[in-house]
């Protein structure tokens, strides 16, 4: 591969779409390679070791997040980058066998000292309970953003008798206090949730190219940390539905670059399927990070709102949206309400 394409192609895959609060998952710690590995768009790529994109040389990275044993690490910290798959850092794992439980035994102390983070325990809730953003509101029993359903869950981090509880192990999820009443019933009713109708009354309608925007990524609701930003008054009025999407007015919360509008804007999707997703902009698309047409490096146009500890177990796996049939196909055309 020419040089050039190579490094620019890699800048583009590590980019990051950022804007007034950080949307990043919450860094694991620093992870060394030992040995030059391929990188990947995605964890399912990584995996099954095809559609490599570059190659991350030998050194010291920070792991942005972990999914299905696969991992994104970056040369900056809270910031993705691409995937690899761990099996590739052979030298790693003879590295990893040599060393001593007085090592291992101190590093995971001060691991545990810094982060104050649960080693995965798990914990049954018995009941409905409100979901927080954070520990002081769920001891504070205010600005409630979801319901957490009754059922098994991992503890991601506790604080002061508050636990941030989610499905899927070692990610955060929502804060919740396991003393508080009963929610008769649950706001995620993932699944089932109305979803709003097209009026077809449209301010601009803009057509792109054939198969664009086939990798819907997607970002947790709570990374969105500024309380005075549009973004975190918009999440106030949402409620986590189908797929575990953060959801107004039936519906679905994206991030679009602002060619296409604003935070709070309603935009229909049109689909290469010929299905039509209901979105309203929750957050905005660095301009920096994308092309002409909104996409962002790693190929998505359109970037989902979740809620990490409902994200469907398939947007999981392959870390896009786009193997669910709702939302499956390239994006034909955005049309602005």
């Amino acid at each position: 591969m020419n040089n050039k394409l190579y490094k620019g192609l890699l800048a583009v895959t590590t980019s990051v779409m950022l804007m007034a609060a950080p949307k990043t998952i919450k860094a694991e710690g620093q992870y060394k390679l030992n040995n030059n590995v391929k990188s990947y768009v995605s964890a399912y790529d990584a995996k099954n070791n095809r559609n490599k994109v570059g190659q991350y040389k030998k050194g010291s990275y920070y792991v942005y997040s972990r999914s299905n044993g696969m991992i994104n690490i970056s040369h900056s910290k809270n910031t993705p980058g691409a995937w690899i798959n761990p099996k590739e850092n052979t030298k790693a794992q003879v590295a990893s066998k040599t060393t001593t439980k007085k090592t291992t035994s101190k590093t995971v102390k001060a691991s545990q000292k810094k982060t104050n983070t649960a080693k995965a325990k798990t914990y049954k809730l018995n009941k409905n309970l409100r979901g927080y953003t954070n520990a002081y509101d769920a001891s504070q029993g205010r600005n409630s953003n979801t319901t957490c359903k009754a059922g098994n869950y991992y503890i991601y981090k506790e604080h002061k008798g508050m636990l941030n509880v989610s499905k899927v192990k070692n990610q955060p999820g929502a804060w919740i206090n396991p003393n508080a009443k009963a929610v008769s019933k649950a706001k995620n009713n993932s699944g089932k949730t109305t979803v709003a109708k097209s009026t077809g009354n449209y301010k601009k309608v803009y057509t792109l190219p054939n198969n664009m925007g086939t990798f819907k990524s997607y970002m947790g609701y709570n990374a969105i940390t500024n309380r005075r930003s549009p973004q975190w008054r918009l999440q106030q009025k949402a409620h986590t539905g189908n797929y575990g999407v953060r959801m107004v007015n039936g519906r679905y919360m994206v991030a679009m670059s602002n060619k296409y509008g604003n935070v709070g804007d309603s935009v229909d999707i049109v689909l290469s399927t010929g299905r039509v997703v209901p979105a309203i902009i929750g957050d905005i698309k660095a301009s920096s990070q994308v092309d002409y047409y909104g996409r962002h490096g790693d190929g998505s146009l359109v970037e989902f709102i979740v809620d990490m500890g409902s994200l469907h177990r398939t947007a999981r796996i392959y870390g896009s949206l786009n193997p669910l049939q709702p939302f499956n196909g390239a994006v034909k055309q955005v049309k602005v309400l």
